[in-house]
């Protein structure tokens, strides 16, 4: 009687490892960012939020007896279904990663008629060759219900990669996206503390700046408030910006001398005038007598990216120039 073989029913150590390699890059890889949204008060926060697929999403209950139905059943048009069950107990934690693109719905049940509801996009992963910076919000309880604006800065050249807002929770994370390689990026971000829309020195409003050398791949920083504030000049957008949008500084880019002019502002003004260099340090300042029309000297500047600071007691604008 003849023994039947097993050896081509066995993989070599080599061929193991081979079929292990192929397995593995043939699996998709997803990132692992974590978004955090409270659950109280018959509310999400955020009750919008936007993630890539991979992500998780973390749902904490510290207020009332809730649960999360996002459950086919009850949304159809999900792409997959979650649910925790039935509310039994407040201080509750689920979570769920989602490794579906698409838009999704989901409810807390005992409380959908008050209006508890959420959605969630998630977007696919597209290798673009750039990264995600991920920044994890803790302790945020000064400003919940604030907003807070975010903007990611190369070092080098100046150029904002991205701003966006979002309304404070005690817990949440914010993501930009288009960071490249072996850069280096200035992380800027201020709460509207007193809520009139545009950015104020501190401690007006609670502004920081955390920074991200020399990046290598996704990243994610953990910011816990505090109080070490930081001045980041940021350069506002909001209606009542533009409206006061008085002065033109000219020529840009400049060599050596540059002219602020503004014929709204009466010749008996104080204007003081701050340069600042990207990093935020102070490079000069002046204050000067304004009527209409003054010109800086700057030659002194190394060329570079600066910030003019300009100040009356009525006017406040923050003007970017290239010093070549």
């Amino acid at each position: 009687m003849k023994k039947r073989s097993t050896s081509k029913n066995r993989l070599t150590p080599h061929l193991f490892i081979l079929s292990a390699l192929i397995i593995f890059f043939s699996t998709p890889v997803f990132s692992q960012v974590k978004h955090v949204i409270s659950v109280t008060k018959n509310k999400f926060t955020p009750q919008a939020l936007a993630i890539t697929v991979g992500d998780t999403v973390e749902w904490r209950n510290t207020d009332g007896y809730h649960n999360v139905n996002g459950n086919q059943t009850t949304y159809p048009m999900n792409p997959e279904s979650f649910r925790n069950g039935d509310p039994a107990s407040t201080n509750w934690i689920f979570s769920y990663v989602f490794t579906m693109a698409g838009k999704y719905d989901y409810q807390c049940d005992p409380h959908v008629g008050l209006g508890m509801v959420g959605t969630i996009e998630v977007e696919g992963t597209v290798d673009d060759g750039k990264n995600t910076l991920t920044v994890n919000f803790s302790g945020m309880n000064p400003h919940v219900g604030q907003t807070l604006w975010i903007a990611v800065i190369d070092k080098d050249s100046g150029k904002e990669i991205e701003r966006k807002s979002e309304i404070v929770s005690v817990a949440f994370s914010m993501q930009i996206s288009g960071l490249e390689m072996n850069h280096s990026y200035n992380v800027d971000f201020f709460a509207d503390h007193n809520k009139n829309g545009t950015y104020d020195t501190p401690p007006t409003d609670h502004t920081w700046r955390l920074e991200l050398n020399n990046v290598m791949g996704d990243t994610t920083l953990m910011f816990n408030h505090n109080t070490s504030f930081t001045d980041i000049m940021w350069i506002t957008t909001s209606v009542s910006d533009l409206a006061n949008s008085t002065f033109k500084l000219y020529p840009n880019p400049v060599s050596n001398k540059v002219t602020i002019e503004s014929p709204k502002i009466s010749s008996n003004s104080t204007l003081k005038i701050s340069i600042y260099d990207i990093s935020g340090k102070l490079k000069q300042q002046y204050q000067k007598s304004f009527s209409n029309k003054t010109d800086i000297d700057i030659h002194d500047l190394n060329p570079g990216i600066y910030f003019f600071d300009l100040r009356t007691n009525e006017y406040q604008k923050v003007i970017r120039i290239v010093k070549y």
